[in-house]
């Protein structure tokens, strides 16, 4: 049917943007991309655990919506709203995304006790980069 050929090839095409933009260099390199992802999961972890420094009741809920708020809120507002209803994809949907983020938070409750353990005056130099990192 001819119709339906067209219609779905008319919908496919909606989907492609209508000038192809050059994409950085630096997204030829999925792992620089995870890595970001475990840096803002980490920051997004770290926003919470400076707050309430000692786990309270909900502690590593709100850990984990930070963690992936910050991973992902972003990418999915400029999906929600640069692209179209039906060709919409998300950051999040991919799993090693998610277990990047995860890692991140991972992180982020560990790094500062184990730095703290192992050497010792670690606390100066993490809360220096939360500052930069929360700004």
């Amino acid at each position: 049917d001819s119709s339906a050929f067209l219609r779905r090839n008319f919908l496919d095409g909606m989907c492609l943007p209508a000038v192809q933009e050059p994409k950085p260099a630096i997204l030829a390199y999925q792992l620089s991309d995870l890595f970001s992802l475990v840096i803002c999961g980490y920051i997004g972890g770290r926003c919470v655990q400076l707050k309430y420094p000692t786990p309270q009741h909900g502690f590593w809920l709100y850990s984990l919506a930070a963690a992936l708020v910050t991973a992902f809120g972003g990418g999915s507002c400029y999906a929600l709203l640069m692209s179209r209803p039906g060709c919409r994809r998300f950051g999040w949907q991919d799993p090693f995304a998610l277990m990047a983020a995860l890692v991140g938070l991972i992180l982020a409750s560990q790094a500062v006790t184990s730095c703290e353990e192992a050497f010792g005056h670690c606390t100066e130099t993490f809360r220096f980069f939360d500052c930069v990192n929360n700004a």
